[in-house]
């Protein structure tokens, strides 16, 4: 916006005493429209105390002139929109060139107005394209006609573009706001001077009133029928107006604007808070859990009118109807009109923003017996008039009814059947049948929130079936007669949590897929390794109890007859025997002869090519890249110790041959012994040493 702009928007002290003077004259309210509108012809006054000449494209005119000119012709007012405009203007002369080819001088013009022919001067600034008139063709410069003041179109025409209006409307409320001169209600402005004292019996009366009546009562009747005027009276309006003025000023607390239509309808904030009271839809909603960054609602969203719901038995046994939270910001009033678009018959119905429902219809669900699933489409006619209808089969249907019990908050079905002309949605409606199913699940869902419910839900094979997959609508419904809820809410949970997978085939069907957490799987991983190291175990407890452990022979003091000679030594086989010296197992360990380098070559060799020929037997099944590096360092461990064994086998048969002249070697463990360990593979080595131990040493005694 221009600096010339912003002066011709700005509120003065000048243009307070407009304001004033303008009120002063009646005692009328006028809207802050209209005392905008007024104070923008006096600011552009000036403007049209200068003569407006006539245009015609052989007389001259000069810069700053003011030029009448008619059209009748399509302007264009975007890069593809163009408006037919017909009437005259008044145009400001900003520039002249005098252009030799033609012969003529062009009049580059501008535009103060709005209106269609204000789109197209700014289309035309906006592609920098000049607005042009020729004159004073071939020189013959003539005087140009004068326009008379009662033909100025700009007397009836708004004297500034739309925008600057709204911004001198807006900067209009902001000072007389400020103002202790001036009062209003809404849009309405009066001066304080004018304003009627409201006697505090009188609103004891009305409030009298209120509480004894259902519906709400407008100031119009209010003002009827405590100060016996009429709306024909002079001074009714300004009743009007202060009326309305102390209640919500002053009286706030117990009053509450519904409507601003008949000057506004009020009630008592009491009587209209126990209007949802022991209703279904009074519940409080369930718990939603955060799960984090969400996903744009697809289908639950709805921005403007007409808009389609499918009724609960929530919404149905309560007369209520849910509006979507994105358009929540369409009702701007407590009270509505809801008018039948088939018989045209008028129904008042509340609008509570804290739940976002609309509640007053339980007659007519009840006189038509709307079945949940009923498809509803509710249109706005007016600021506070809405229109619905239902969809309706040509023949009557039967179907069952719900009831509500306020105390525990439940649902129970009713026996009886009944007829209706309404027909629900066949994906949406739930079955008698399933209804009972649903009804037995309430004691397991009381403490569960929005996502372990539609979990319950969907892994209920009577709801779901072997698919388990649902529409996103019919599980909100289901949800619903367990715990108050929402179709946002519902959407929301099956977009979001990973459990729950949009179908790729059918739109608004939700799968459910038991899915584990890495944690979890990390702990299964582990819990199979374990189970494998134990089964192991087991098998090798197993072979050992199969061969009796031979008698062990308790230590005693050697004497020099007991020593047995060095040739005897050598033909006796190296033992060594282990003593009890605790309560655990008893381990005996007999050494096998060493093998020679050349055989553990030749067996390293075998082993090398069987295993080359077990990867040729084919492809294994697929592990996870983890799973193959942990075996692979398990097997490269395994044949480390292994060799470890060996080697440590090799130096005690090199001691044992060392102490020839002893008969025995006795060796005991106790707790504080330290042994060495070899890991699990190398005990199982051990094992395997021990069981050939006892077939060698009976070879050796057969020769013997």
């Amino acid at each position: 916006m221009d600096k010339e702009n912003l002066k011709i928007t700005a509120i003065t002290l000048e243009d307070m005493t407009v304001i004033e003077k303008e009120l002063s004259q009646t005692n009328h309210p006028l809207t802050t429209a209209e005392l905008a509108a007024k104070l923008a012809f006096e600011k552009t006054a000036s403007q049209r105390n200068q003569p407006v000449k006539i245009y015609n494209p052989y007389a001259r005119y000069e810069i700053g002139d003011y030029i009448y000119k008619e059209y009748d012709e399509d302007l264009q007012v975007g890069s593809k929109a163009t408006e037919h405009f017909q009437g005259g203007v008044v145009l400001k002369v900003i520039n002249k060139v005098f252009y030799p080819a033609f012969n003529c001088e062009m009049l580059e013009v501008d535009y103060d107005g709005g209106g269609t022919f204000r789109k197209y001067i700014d289309y035309m600034k906006k592609t920098k394209t000049q607005v042009l008139l020729p004159s004073n063709l071939e020189g013959q410069a003539q005087e140009p006609a004068f326009l008379s003041p009662e033909q100025d179109p700009r007397l009836n025409e708004l004297p500034m573009t739309d925008r600057d209006l709204k911004s001198l409307e807006r900067n209009l409320r902001k000072a007389l706001s400020a103002s202790a001169s001036f009062f209003n209600w809404e849009e309405y402005w009066q001066l304080t001077s004018r304003r009627i004292e409201i006697p505090e019996e009188k609103i004891k009366e009305i409030a009298a009133d209120l509480g004894s009546s259902a519906t709400s009562i407008s100031t119009v009747d209010l003002v009827r029928k405590y100060f016996n005027l009429e709306p024909s009276s002079d001074q009714f309006e300004l009743y009007c107006l202060s009326l309305n003025y102390v209640l919500e000023k002053k009286y706030r607390k117990e009053f509450v604007c519904l409507s601003s239509r008949d000057w506004g309808r009020w009630h008592l904030k009491s009587v209209l808070k126990s209007l949802p009271e022991g209703l279904p839809i009074s519940s409080p909603l369930i718990r939603v859990p955060d799960l984090g960054e969400a996903e744009g609602l697809q289908y639950t969203r709805v921005d403007n009118f007409p808009f389609k719901v499918y009724l609960t038995w929530r919404e149905i046994l309560s007369g209520a109807i849910r509006i979507p939270r994105s358009l929540s910001k369409e009702f701007n009033s407590r009270e509505y009109q809801l008018i039948d678009d088939e018989d045209g018959r008028i129904y008042t119905v509340y609008y509570f923003p804290e739940g976002n429902y609309l509640l007053g219809l339980f007659d007519y669900f009840q006189a038509n017996n709307i079945p949940q699933g009923t498809s509803l489409t509710l249109d706005k006619k007016a600021q506070d008039q809405l229109t619905f209808w239902f969809k309706k089969s040509k023949k009557k249907m039967a179907t069952y009814k719900m009831t509500f019990e306020p105390e525990n908050g439940r649902f129970t079905l009713s026996p009886e059947e009944v007829f209706t002309l309404a027909l629900p949605n066949k994906s949406v409606q739930i079955e008698r049948e399933l209804i009972e199913k649903v009804l037995s699940l309430y004691d397991e869902c009381q403490n569960l929130d929005l996502r372990q419910l539609l979990v319950k839900l969907f892994k209920t094979p009577e709801l779901t079936g072997n698919t388990r997959s649902l529409h996103f609508m019919r599980a909100y419904h289901l949800a619903d007669l367990l715990q108050a809820t929402t179709a946002e809410d519902v959407e929301y949970v099956l977009n979001n949590a990973p459990e729950f997978v949009a179908s790729e085939k059918k739109e608004g069907i939700y799968i459910y897929q038991e899915s584990l957490e890495p944690k979890e799987i990390q702990v299964e991983e582990e819990k199979a390794a374990d189970s494998l190291l134990e089964t192991l175990a087991e098998q090798l407890a197993a072979e050992e109890g199969e061969e009796k452990p031979a008698p062990l022979v308790e230590a005693k003091p050697e004497t020099a007859e007991e020593i047995a000679s060095p040739a005897e030594e050598a033909e006796t086989p190296t033992e060594v025997e282990i003593s009890e010296t605790r309560p655990e197992p008893e381990i005996q360990v007999k050494l096998e002869p060493v093998k020679k380098p050349a055989e553990m070559e030749k067996e390293k060799k075998e082993k090398e090519i069987k295993k080359k020929k077990e990867k040729e037997k084919g492809p294994k099944p697929r592990k996870s890249e983890r799973r193959a590096i942990e075996e692979k360092i398990v097997e490269e461990e395994s044949e480390i110790e292994a060799l470890e064994a060996l080697k440590a086998q090799e130096e005690e048969a090199e001691e044992a041959t060392e102490g020839a002249e002893e008969e025995a070697i006795q060796v005991e463990l106790e707790g504080t012994t330290e042994e060495p360990k070899f890991g699990f593979f190398a005990e199982m080595l051990k094992s395997a040493l021990s069981k050939k131990q006892p077939e060698g040493t009976e070879e050796k005694e057969n020769k013997k």
